[in-house]
C-alpha cells in the first residue's frame, strides 16, 4: 500500500499558508494577518459557536469543533512566526522538506494511469472520518489503481485522490501525482493520461 506525497502535503499547511502570508512576510503584516483571523474563528466570538450552544445536534457540534481547531492552528502560527529564532528554525524545515519532495521526485520512477491495474471497490473509512462531507461515504463505489512496487507491496490510490485529466491537442504537461511505498523508499509518479470517468472498473 503507498501513500500520496502530494496529499499529505496538501493536509498539512504551512504556517504561512494557515495565516495567508507570504514566506517572505514581515512581522507587521503576519501580526495583522492573525489578528484578523483570531477574530473570525475564535469560538467565543463566531455564529458557529454561538449557535451551537443552543442545540445539541451532531451538525452543529461539529461546526464548533472545526471553529476550535482552526484557531488553534492560527495561534500555533503566530506563536512560531512572531519569534525570530523560532521562525528561522521553522523556515530551515521548510526547506529541507521542500527540498526531500524534490529529490524524491527526481529519483521517482513514473507510469501513467493507464498502465496501472484498476479495480472498483467499497469505500470504507473509519468512524473518526464518517462526518467528513469531503470524503467518499461507506459503501460507495470507486476506482481504485494499484502498481506493484519492487519490495513486493504495491502503490495505491483512489480515483478521488487524483488529478483531473484534461484533453487537449497540444503538448501540455499531464498531470501528475507522486506515491510512495509505506514498505520501503521507493516512490512512483503517475502520469494521468486517460479521463477519469471513462475507466473501466476491471483489472
Amino acid at each position: 500500500m503507498a501513500t500520496s506525497l502530494v496529499e499529505e502535503k496538501q493536509s498539512t499547511r504551512t504556517h504561512y499558508e494557515v495565516l495567508g502570508v507570504a514566506p517572505t512576510a514581515k512581522l507587521d503584516e503576519i501580526k495583522a494577518a492573525h489578528r484578523s483571523l483570531a477574530l473570525q474563528c475564535h469560538p467565543d466570538k463566531t455564529n458557529a459557536s454561538r449557535h451551537a450552544s443552543t442545540s445539541m445536534g451532531n451538525v452543529e457540534h461539529d461546526v464548533l469543533l472545526d471553529v476550535a481547531t482552526e484557531f488553534q492552528w492560527v495561534q500555533m502560527a503566530w506563536t512560531c512566526l512572531r519569534d525570530e529564532t523560532r521562525r528561522r528554525v521553522y523556515d530551515q524545515e521548510l526547506r529541507h522538506q521542500h527540498q526531500k519532495v524534490t529529490s524524491r521526485l527526481q529519483m521517482a520512477s513514473s507510469v501513467t494511469l493507464s498502465e496501472m491495474s484498476c479495480e472498483l471497490v467499497s469505500i470504507e473509512h473509519d468512524d473518526d472520518n464518517d462526518d467528513n462531507n469531503d470524503t467518499p461515504q461507506d459503501g460507495e463505489l470507486q476506482n481504485c489503481y494499484t502498481y506493484s512496487c519492487r519490495c513486493g507491496d504495491s502503490f495505491e490510490v483512489f480515483q478521488d485522490e487524483l488529478p483531473e485529466f484534461v484533453s487537449s491537442n497540444n503538448d501540455q504537461k499531464m498531470p501528475s501525482i507522486l506515491l510512495e511505498c509505506q514498505s520501503c523508499s521507493l516512490a512512483v509518479q503517475v502520469t494521468v493520461d486517460i479521463p477519469l470517468e471513462s475507466t473501466s472498473s476491471s483489472s
